[in-house]
């Protein structure tokens, strides 16, 4: 399985940085160990997002997203769903937040395309 965007250099930097996949339980940790999830600020009944963690090797989770930005050139899906991010958002932060997403997205599929036994 490839993903778009992702070439060996970045594979092969994700996986060295993983280490042994199979210690993951479920696909939000490997965003979370990554620094792709937004921190989140909660009292009560009111949840409060803010930017991303940045956890995790800031140069790892650069290449991923500039691997997002050429995944949303090659591949229509990933494409529609970063327009579809973008105008959730004040247009001033808009492309940062939704290609965040996509490489989080992008990553998941990464952790999908080792664990054949996990789904989107």
């Amino acid at each position: 399985m490839t993903v778009s965007g992702v070439g060996w250099i970045v594979a092969s930097q994700l996986l060295a940085r993983i280490g042994d996949w199979r210690e993951l339980e479920n696909i939000r940790q490997l965003g979370g160990f990554l620094g792709l999830v937004p921190m989140e600020h909660s009292t009560g009944d009111k949840t409060d997002r803010g930017p991303i963690t940045h956890t995790g090797d800031g140069r790892l989770r650069s290449k991923l997203i500039q691997a997002a930005w050429s995944a949303i050139r090659k591949d229509g899906e990933l494409r529609e769903f970063f327009r579809s991010v973008c105008q959730r958002h004040p247009r001033k932060v808009a492309s940062r937040v939704a290609i965040v997403a996509v490489a989080r997205k992008t990553q998941r599929a990464d952790f999908c395309g080792l664990d054949e036994t996990k789904t989107l």
